[in-house]
């Protein structure tokens, strides 16, 4: 059986904003004359920006109207021309992940064309809708939530908060994990979450690759896998041929 398992979490720490500047130019794509926000930036605002920059979730201003995007266009034209946004810190130059975030280079050009010909609205007929976005968890109903004992609160001091939290749970038989997904209950203030599943009974704990073997593909020389199981679940992404 493969579960879905999602954590809830109130764990809250601190976001941080940073920018750098050089975007592509304009110049080398095929870009229309009037460039407006409701014909050809709101797409690209839309699809790669408000999903975190929304009510409630992690971006710190929204980004779904035009004078929202308005306000903030100069800095928007800086952050997307240095890749610093949508953040996705991977170098796509050697390979590419499923539902990776990141605008293309005419999207960068587009958006600094937009701001450098005066950030125009266009025909209000020509806005589209708001994507619909999920509530609560992003992937779906969960067959198993894990929530925390009780919500962690920091001060406003604006200083960063690193927070260890058991959640104790298990599983009565060997399970393959698919997915997980935590999910905080302010996601303005969290930065990022590492989760990791601990054995309280060392004795318990085995090698599930007993006399298998690992082949480097550079030099096919032969390398011991030490690869160990604790509470019964081994995070892999399909099940272990047997």
């Amino acid at each position: 059986m493969r579960y879905f398992v999602i954590l809830q979490c109130a764990i809250l720490v601190c976001v941080f904003v940073g920018c750098q500047e050089s975007s592509p130019s304009g110049s080398s794509f095929d870009l229309p004359e009037q460039i407006t926000f409701t014909e050809h930036v709101a797409p690209v605002i839309f699809n790669n920006c408000t999903p975190c920059h929304r009510p409630g979730e992690a971006g710190p201003f929204v980004f779904q109207t035009y004078q929202q995007v308005r306000k903030r266009a100069k800095m928007i034209r800086q952050v997307t021309g240095s890749r610093y946004m949508p953040p996705s810190p991977a170098d796509r130059s050697y390979r590419h992940f499923a539902n990776e975030r990141g605008l293309t280079d005419r999207e960068i050009a587009l958006i600094a064309k937009w701001v450098e010909d005066g950030a125009t609205e266009g025909p209000a007929k020509a806005l589209p809708d708001l994507p619909r976005f999920p509530e609560h968890s992003q992937l779906g109903k969960p067959d198993l939530v894990l929530r925390m004992p009780q919500p962690y609160h920091i001060e406003g001091n604006n200083t960063d908060h690193f927070i260890v939290m058991k959640i104790p749970w298990e599983i009565e038989r060997d399970t393959f994990i698919r997915l997980i997904e935590f999910v905080p209950g302010n996601r303005e203030l969290l930065h990022h979450m590492n989760g990791h599943m601990v054995s309280y009974q060392p004795d318990k704990k085995e090698n599930v690759f007993e006399g298998r073997m690992a082949v480097n593909q550079e030099t096919e020389e032969m390398i011991p896998a030490d690869i160990h199981r604790t509470l019964g679940l081994l995070m892999m992404m399909a099940p272990i041929p047997r």
